[in-house]
């Protein structure tokens, strides 16, 4: 039988041609049904009923060792009946079930009448015996309750343990979308909406989307922390949000949310401002209006649910002013203007689900998102006028879902989702467009205008996608194909074709670019081809193994670009397969129901994946090109305008100085000038890929609680490092720098920092560049290991969920490629960094509820680049090959070694609630950072003036009101 399974599902998943959802991980319920002495019965009827099912009611049949399973059901609480002629019928009431998660729930069957029900009426299980996928499922009654400033998905994923970014983020920054867990990137994380990601074509990661979503078409988010299936692609932090369908009544919620900064603190301390801090970040105000409804357009039939989303918010940047003079090449800040940021997120978004009959459903979801409209990205950094303001628009993401069921046994489901954004960057309002950039060495700040001031990102992609699973009893097997194809172009220009680098106040670097540059590439295949199968061997014991085949294909368009400021008019061929990747990624896992009650589980789980990867623009040949150079600068007559031959690579005199260009080969119609190897693209195995493993236990605590201890193992693979095939290491002789004496340095400082190199003389310039693998050269590694303990207690009115995360990445990138340089700080080896996150909910009386959420993040990294002039190098024997003004950047501090305070955050709700006619009505307050804590998140790590000058601090307490209206 089980070969007939995986015959059935794999002919059916080929045949179909098109693709895949994750059906493998929907929630479900499965169990064995027996008699009274102890014996399997097979042929009993198992219905699941629910409100939140269109077609109410879903049924299997127990197969002959007494075995069920019911899968593709939506979150929601449910009733299960067991039926078999000559006993009496049994069934569970109020079973909750939660996204993603297989409740087991087994039956005793007694000889009787078929008209005498025993009904027991209880939540399910805590424990799932037979995933081993680690996600944490926030439930929509969660998202309400939970003290959050932005209402998000987003915000929301990052209460799960193991998850670190900066906390007290001002609202509308969205750092939360960069963050990673358990060891990996964040290029391998995905936020998806029913299963299907969001994200530019080829691109990776939740920075390669636009999207913002609201919080009123939440049902429920599942976060996905590993031990992912052959379904899924990476390993990182998959977010998955489970949108409303409706219903057979109407329903809806109306909320506001408001703050100002007039109940806002401020957490600047003497000891800040001692530090040169002069103001922190602060919220000036925000409005979040987020109207939903839901409803039956025909009962039982079609249901429909729709929201929309118009949210601001305007904050001042911690120790940033507007300029006294914009035009200025020194920063001169006006004390009595604090910088400002706004962000506006508009959104709008429906979803219609239409039961055709008792085996066909559709469901059409569109959502349009204005995020990123009147941006404006500024940063501690970054001044007003140096800053961009970024639109989004358009920004649609729609998704067509088809179910096709067979019977008990066969689910056909396939998915047409589409993604088309463009997204537009230029100067800040009100700053000077024609002002060259500039970068203050000394503090890292830039000023005056933004490096590159325009540009554009337009995609289109399109994801068909089917899948067959076929359910017995003890098998749940799945074959999926799916594939992605678009479109993408990238668009940069920058005004004048340089930047310039000052060191306090004065000129001694260019950077020049090769403007203006363009990318336009199609994905024409990121397919995937799996087969996967959930196999219950016995009635404790449940083995899932799968395989992924993965294909990336992309393709470079040629391109005719336009003369520039430092370049003539350039023509660029295309490039077929840009990549062409091929992967064969095997999953296999074990959960063991140990003391076969359902509480007790131990699980293991061995997968490798493949790494997010946005290869395809980095093999375009204008990419390949030398876009940027830098070279020394004298500007003799304290113009600021570079009286030399710009266009002349070589080191020439004008009024200026001007030295030899970094790489000779900038701005030539070179697509060879940077290549990648034969490696990338001969086949098998040559995409950088990692392998996740895992062991858990999951332990049921009392009928609400339970708890799981794990651990986690993640290792790197196909590094891939850039070679200068010009060049070799006997081309680079060393020297030293002596360390500045400060008592904030290692030992007081003062000390030789040695293993630096500097091309020699005759060889500087040469540059032909070519991406291999590392393993050409030695071996490379990143290896993760970490521990995960969770917890969680639901009982009446109580809600607690948390856990803690302890872990660290080892990192030996100790490879000479070509200068030996690269041994400095080779090897990293952070201490161990514990992470916590803890959120719980009081029911009081009087329908008073009280939230709250502790945060406790890893103290952030301590390092000091240092910018050396010539005259501090030590045993060179000669002068630095760039000029004779040239500096060098010294890492003053070893990676891993230095940190600065852990962070802690308390944000509390305090909500009441009544009813009246029928609807629901809730008013709340949210305090964030309750205690006023000011630890720094990040700091300025350039050595010099402001080195270790905070850059973001814990946002002063503030309180934030919500209405909220349910009917």
């Amino acid at each position: 039988m089980a070969r007939q399974s995986v015959l059935v599902s794999t002919a059916l998943g080929v045949a179909l041609l098109v693709v895949s959802t994750s059906a493998y991980a929907q929630s479900g319920f499965t169990g064995v049904v027996k008699d009274s002495s102890g014996g399997v019965l097979p042929g009993v009827v198992v219905e699941a009923s629910s409100p939140a099912l269109i077609e109410r009611v879903r049924t299997a049949v127990t197969d002959a060792s007494g075995a069920y399973r019911i899968i593709d059901l939506r979150p929601g609480v449910y009733s299960v009946s067991f039926t078999l002629q000559g006993f009496s019928v049994v069934r569970r009431d109020a079973i909750t079930l939660p996204a993603e998660f297989t409740a087991t729930i087994n039956a005793e069957l007694m000889l009787g009448q078929v008209q005498e029900t025993l009904t027991v009426t209880g939540n399910a299980p805590l424990i799932d015996t037979t995933n081993v996928i680690q996600q944490n499922v926030i439930k929509g009654d969660m998202v309400d309750l939970l003290p959050s400033s932005t209402r998000t998905p987003q915000a929301i994923a990052l209460l799960t343990p193991g998850v670190t970014v900066p906390l007290g983020t001002l609202p509308g920054n969205f750092n939360e979308l960069f963050v990673a867990v358990n060891g990996g990137r964040t290029g391998d994380q995905q936020i998806r909406i029913n299963g299907d990601a969001v994200v530019r074509t080829g691109g990776t990661g939740a920075g390669s989307q636009n999207m913002r979503w609201n919080e009123a078409y939440v049902q429920e988010i599942t976060v996905k922390t590993g031990a992912a299936g052959a379904d899924q692609e990476t390993a990182g932090m998959v977010s998955n949000i489970i949108p409303k369908e409706g219903g057979n009544t109407f329903s809806g919620s109306v909320v506001g949310t408001y703050a100002t900064e007039k109940f806002a603190s401020n957490n600047l301390s003497a000891a800040q401002i001692a530090g040169g801090l002069t103001a922190v970040n602060r919220i000036v105000n925000l409005y979040d209006f987020t109207p939903g409804i839901g409803g039956p357009l025909k009962r039982d039939r079609v249901w429909f649910f729709a929201s929309a989303r118009a949210f601001k918010s305007t904050n001042s940047i911690a120790n940033l002013y507007e300029s006294i003079d914009p035009k200025a090449w020194v920063y001169t800040p006006d004390l009595s203007r604090p910088a400002r940021d706004s962000v506006t997120v508009p959104d709008v978004n429906g979803r219609v689900t239409w039961h055709v009959n008792q085996s066909n459903k559709l469901a059409v979801f569109v959502e349009n998102n204005g995020y990123g409209e009147d941006e404006r990205l500024a940063s501690a950094t970054t001044t007003l006028e140096a800053g961009q303001i970024s639109a989004t628009s358009p920004n649609v993401f729609s998704q067509l879902n088809w179910k096709f069921t067979h019977g008990s046994k066969l689910l056909l489901e396939g998915n047409l989702s589409t993604y088309y954004v463009t997204q537009s960057f230029s100067p800040a309002a009100g700053s000077d467009r024609t002002s060259v950039s500039a970068v203050e060495q000394t503090t890292g700040m830039r000023l005056r205008a933004p490096s590159l001031q325009w540009g554009a990102n337009a995609t289109k992609n399109f994801t068909p996608k089917v899948a067959a699973t076929y359910v017995t009893g003890s098998h749940n097997v799945q074959t999926g194909f799916t594939w992605t194809f678009g479109t993408n172009s990238e668009t940069r220009y920058n005004a004048g074709g340089y930047d310039i680098r000052l060191n306090r106040g004065v000129p001694n670097q260019l950077t020049q670019f090769a403007s203006p540059t363009r990318t336009d590439s199609n994905l024409n295949a990121q397919l995937a081809l799996y087969t996967q199968d959930q196999w219950r061997l016995t009635n404790q014991l449940t083995v899932s193994y799968g395989v992924r085949f993965d294909k990336l294909v992309g393709e470079i368009l040629p391109l005719d670009l336009p003369q520039g400021d430092l370049v003539g008019p350039r023509s660029f061929p295309g490039v077929k397969n840009a990549p062409n990747f091929t992967d064969v990624n095997p999953r296999i896992g074990a959960a063991y129901d140990l003391f076969d009650n359902g509480k007790t589980a131990v699980k293991g789980f061995m997968g490798r994946y493949v790494v997010g990867t946005s290869i395809a623009q980095n093999l375009a040949p204008i990419s390949r090109s030398i876009t940027s150079v830098t070279r020394t600068w004298s500007d003799n007559n304290r113009d600021y305008i570079p009286d030399c031959d710009l266009r002349n690579p070589q080191a020439n005199s004008g009024v200026d100085d001007c030295g030899l260009i970094s790489n000779l080969n900038f701005g030539q119609n070179n697509p060879n000038a940077t290549q990648f190897g034969p490696h990338v693209n001969d086949g098998f195995a040559t995409r950088s890929y990692n392998w996740y493993g895992s062991a858990e236990v999951q332990q049921q605590l009392a009928k609400n609680a339970s708890v799981s201890v794990g651990y986690v193992r993640r290792w790197y693979g196909n590094f891939i490092v850039t070679d200068n095939l010009a060049l070799t290491s006997a081309d680079y002789d060393p020297f030293c720098v002596k360390a500045p004496l400060d008592a904030r340095l290692p030992g007081g400082g003062g000390y030789d920092v040695c293993g630096l190199y500097d091309v020699k003389i005759e060889r500087a310039g040469q540059g032909i560049l070519k991406n291999v693998q590392a393993s050409d050269f030695g071996r490379q590694t990143e290896v993760y290991n970490g521990v995960n303990i969770n917890g969680n207690i639901r009982l009446d009115g109580i809600g607690v969920n948390g856990g803690v995360n302890i872990g660290r990445s080892i990192t030996d990138r100790c490879v000479v490629v070509d200068s030996p340089q690269a041994l400095l700080n080779c090897r990293t080896k952070p201490p161990l960094q514990p992470n916590a996150r803890l959120l719980m909910s009081y029911l009081l009386p009087w329908d008073v509820q009280i939230s709250s959420t502790l945060l406790v993040n890893p103290p952030p990294q301590i390092t000091a680049s240092y910018t050396a002039s010539a005259a501090e190098v030590i045993g060179l024997g000669r002068r630095l090959a760039a000029g004779a003004n040239a500096t060098v950047t010294v890492p003053l501090i070893a990676p891993g070694t230095q940190y600065g305070e852990y962070a802690q955050q308390i944000d509390l709700r305090l909500a009441k609630r009544w009813r009246l006619a029928g609807d629901s009505y809730r008013v709340s307050v949210d305090v964030f950072n309750l205690f006023n804590g000011n630890t720094a998140q990040s700091q300025n790590n350039t050595y010099g003036s402001a080195w270790l000058q905070p850059t973001n601090v814990l946002l002063g307490r503030y309180a934030q009101f919500t209405a909220q209206w349910e009917f």
